[in-house]
This record gives structure tokens, C-alpha cells and sequence, in this order.
């Protein structure tokens, strides 16, 4: 799950309602959102959070043999949720977030774990890989604007000159410390 949150760039309450016939050759369709505050059946539903959400999100063949994997190893059918809790129905947003997500990256020294944190790190990685406007067309944005706002790349020419200004400034000093 996390590697789909990373690669694709999905809202959890589109990955959390994925279905198995939702896993093409290559892609995976988001056509359904899960809504936390219904009941039931009303929990999932044709609503993503723009009609822009809904759509195909491409993914590495790698990615696919590895969800195959999953649904073969969970014995999954066409209309079961790919990630299905324990009752066969949607994970709570909430719950998997503090109780699987947080605990692995405080694990990994990373204090603050969000979704919005994995979006942004998916839209960052695939920037640097793509265009914008690919990266606009795999978060599913209707605006550059908005993939910009959740693009946060340190250019390499401002990583550079802080490399160059550290040199400066505190070289000797790192020197006369190494020296003691």
C-alpha cells in the first residue's frame, strides 16, 4: 500500500476503494472514492473529489506483478477491495494511518507522516522524472498550479550554492573542531 501511496500519488480514500477489476495492464483505474463519515454501503461511492480524480493512473510493471502477487496471494475476486481489513470492508483512513503508516515512519525517523506528506513525496520524485505537465496529468490535478503547490524540489542550483556558502563559512571551523 505504501508503494501504490508513493508511485501513484493516490488520496487514501481513492486507494482504500480500489478494487481488484480495478488493476488494468499497466494502470489502475480510480472510478470510486471511500467517504468516511458514511455507513455501509454508502461508504464507497462513483464520487472521487473532482470529476479530474477519476481516471487511470499508470503504473511500473514492476508495481503490477507485485499488486498480482497480492490479489493471487489473498486469493481476491474482481469485486473485492484490494486491500480489504479483516471484515472485507474498507480500512478506516484514520486507523490505518495511526496505527500502520505512523508507526513504520517513526521507525524510519520521519515525525510527522500525512497523506498529503506521501502525495507531495509522489508529485516531488515524479517531477524530477517527467514534466509538469505529466506530473499535473499522474496526480490527476485540473491546474499547474496546484501540482506546483505540491511539488517541494530544492532546485540543484540552490543546493549548489548552499554547498558552496557551507564551504566557505565553516570549513575552518570544522577543521579547528576535527583538530581538538
Amino acid at each position: 500500500m505504501l508503494r501504490i501511496f508513493i508511485d501513484c500519488g493516490l488520496r487514501p480514500q481513492e486507494l482504500f476503494a480500489l478494487r481488484v477489476n480495478d488493476v488494468g495492464a499497466l494502470q489502475l483505474r480510480v472510478d470510486e472514492a471511500l467517504k468516511e463519515t458514511e455507513r455501509g454501503d454508502m461508504r464507497v461511492g462513483a464520487r472521487t473529489k473532482t470529476r479530474g480524480s477519476k481516471g487511470y493512473v499508470a503504473i511500473s510493471a514492476d508495481l503490477e506483478r507485485e499488486i498480482r502477487g497480492w490479489i493471487e496471494y489473498d486469493s481476491l475476486q474482481p469485486d473485492d477491495f484490494l486491500f480489504p481489513s479483516s471484515a472485507g470492508t474498507p480500512f478506516q483512513i484514520r486507523n490505518y494511518l495511526r496505527r500502520v503508516l505512523k508507526p513504520l515512519a517513526k521507525r524510519a525517523g520521519i515525525l510527522d507522516m500525512t497523506y498529503r506528506a506521501l502525495r507531495r513525496t509522489c508529485a516531488t520524485h515524479f517531477n524530477r522524472h517527467g514534466s509538469l505537465r505529466d506530473t499535473q496529468a499522474h496526480m490527476r490535478h485540473t491546474s499547474t498550479r496546484m501540482t506546483n503547490w505540491y511539488v517541494k524540489e530544492i532546485p540543484a542550483e540552490v543546493r549548489e550554492a548552499v554547498e558552496s556558502m557551507d564551504a566557505e563559512l565553516w570549513q575552518g571551523v570544522a577543521h579547528e573542531r576535527r583538530l581538538q
